[in-house]
C-alpha cells in the first residue's frame, strides 16, 4: 500500500489489514495499534477518506512517530479540510528526526515515503517556494512551506538551512517551540550548534559571524527547554530524562560540550555554555534523587 498498489494487490493488501485489525486486541498489546494504522492506510488506499480520518485519529495517540498523523493529513486534504490536512502535516514533520543517520529500518523509511507524499498532494508549490518563485497566501501556509522543506534540509545534512528553517517557523508559529515535549526547540538547538560549529554540507555558506549568532541561538533555545523542564512537578520526571539526557552524550553538541571545544570560544561564551551544562547536570541529579529506588 505504501506504492501505493492498485488493482488485485491492493484488495489483497486491504483484506489483510482488516484480517489484522479485526483480531483480538488483547492478545497483541501495544502492537495492535500497528494493525489499526494498516487498516487505516488501506481505507486511505480504496478512497475511503472519512474512516481513515476516524481510524487514525485513534491511532496518532497510541503511536510514536509521524506516521498516523501523515496519514491523517492527506485524508483529511482530500475531504477539503486544507487548513486542518496543513497543520497535522506540520506537526507530523516536527515531531520526527529526519536526519539520514536515523533512517537505518524499515519504519523510518516509510515515514520518509509517506511524508514526500503527504507534501506532494498538501504542498504542491514546496518546489517553487524552495526556488524562491512562490509566495505564500497566509502565514499558515507559510509556516507549512517552511516546515515542508525542513525535513529535506535535516535529512541532506544542511545544518545551516535547518537552522534557518526553524528559526522562521518558530517565529511564524511560537508555540512550535514551546511544545517541548515534542522536541522541536531540542532538534533545531542541535542544527543549530552545528551550524555554528562550521559542520553541515552547507558549512561553507556559513561565515563567522553568522555562526556565532547560531551557537548563540542555540544556547538560548536549550536554556528555554531547560527553564521549563525545571518548573514541572515530579510527575515530569521521564519527560526531564528524555530531553536532557542526550544533551550529555549526542556527538552533534561535542561543539560546545568537549573541552577543547570549548576552548576555542570566547571566555563568555565559554562561560555561559559551561553554566548550561552545570544547570543540566544539576537537574538530572535532582530527578534521580526523587526516583524511588
Amino acid at each position: 500500500m505504501l506504492l501505493p498498489a492498485t488493482g488485485d494487490e491492493l484488495r489483497q493488501a486491504v483484506a489483510l489489514a482488516r484480517r489484522a485489525a479485526a483480531t483480538n486486541p488483547s492478545a497483541y498489546g501495544e502492537d495492535y495499534s500497528w494493525f489499526l494504522l494498516a487498516r487505516g492506510l488501506a481505507e486511505y488506499r480504496e478512497g475511503k477518506f472519512h474512516q481513515a480520518i476516524s481510524t487514525m485519529r485513534g491511532v496518532t495517540s497510541r503511536l510514536d512517530g509521524p506516521i498516523a498523523r501523515l496519514v491523517l493529513a492527506m485524508a483529511l486534504h482530500q475531504v477539503g479540510q486544507l487548513s486542518e490536512a496543513r497543520k497535522t502535516l506540520t506537526a507530523a514533520i516536527l515531531s520526527n528526526d529526519w536526519r539520514s543517520v536515523m533512517a537505518r529500518d524499515h519504519s523510518a523509511w516509510t515515514c520518509h515515503l509517506l511524508r514526500r507524499e503527504a507534501e506532494e498532494l498538501i504542498l504542491p508549490d514546496l518546489p517553487a517556494f524552495r526556488r524562491g518563485e512562490y509566495q505564500p497566501q497566509d502565514n499558515e501556509e507559510r509556516l507549512a512551506l517552511l516546515v515542508g522543506q525542513l525535513a529535506s534540509c535535516e535529512y541532506e545534512g544542511l545544518s545551516g538551512a535547518a537552522a534557518r528553517l526553524y528559526s522562521n517557523a518558530f517565529a511564524a508559529e511560537p508555540k512550535l517551540a514551546d511544545d517541548v515535549p515534542a522536541g522541536a526547540r531540542y532538534r533545531a538547538a542541535r542544527a543549530a550548534v552545528l551550524a555554528g560549529c562550521g559542520q553541515g554540507k552547507d558549512a561553507e555558506q556559513v561565515d563567522d559571524q553568522e555562526r556565532t549568532s547560531r551557537r548563540q541561538q542555540a544556547l538560548d533555545w536549550l536554556r528555554q527547554d531547560l527553564d521549563w523542564l525545571t518548573k514541572r512537578p515530579d510527575t515530569s520526571m521521564p519527560l526531564v530524562r528524555q530531553r536532557l539526557q542526550p544533551l550529555l552524550s549526542d556527538p552533534d553538541f561535542a561543539g560546545v560540550r568537549a573541552k577543547d571545544s570549548l576552548a576555542r570560544l570566547t571566555a563568555k561564551e565559554r562561560e555561559e555554555w559551561m553554566w548550561l551544562w552545570s544547570d543540566v547536570d544539576a537537574l538530572l541529579r535532582r530527578v534521580s534523587g526523587h526516583e524511588r529506588p
